[in-house]
């Protein structure tokens, strides 16, 4: 399956995020992302299936049953919840490029916040491998890699 960014910014390993337990893949695999902008998108045809606490994370399901969880900055939790604005809701279905989410850089940075957005795809684990081709900047809805099934060596 070919799998889209949802958001603007740089290509990061999500290893580097450590140590926040998504980035240690005890959830699932994925990558992150340094925003260049405060806005995130579908990046795919599904559903919202949960949105998180201040409205910093959100839980996507594809049509075909893919998972996504985005989960925008790394120490945000205790943001407040003004610096991310909903644009859609639990049991919206959502088109590619449609915004879910507006965050607030500028608030995040100055108040300290981490704004490295983590995308994890919580049912890649054994039996499907994820792999990220794309490098440096991507911009929103830009191809950026696959996952596949069965593991590859």
């Amino acid at each position: 399956m070919a799998l889209y960014a949802p958001i603007h910014g740089k290509i990061l390993a999500l290893e580097g995020l450590r140590p926040h337990p998504l980035a240690k893949k005890l959830v699932g695999d994925g990558f992150a992302v340094l925003p260049f902008q405060g806005k995130v998108v579908a990046p795919f045809e599904g559903k919202i299936e949960a949105i998180l606490a201040n409205n910093h994370t959100i839980v996507l399901i594809e049509k075909n049953g893919l998972k996504v969880l985005i989960h925008i900055g790394v120490n945000t939790k205790q943001a407040p919840m003004e610096y991310f604005t909903l644009q859609r809701n639990v049991g919206d279905t959502v088109f590619p490029g449609e915004e879910l989410v507006h965050f607030d850089l500028v608030k995040l940075k100055e108040n300290g916040y981490d704004s490295r957005t983590m995308v994890i795809f919580p049912e890649v684990f054994m039996e499907q491998q994820l792999s990220i081709y794309a490098r440096n900047e991507v911009r929103e809805l830009e191809f950026l890699g696959e996952i596949f099934e069965g593991v590859t060596e």
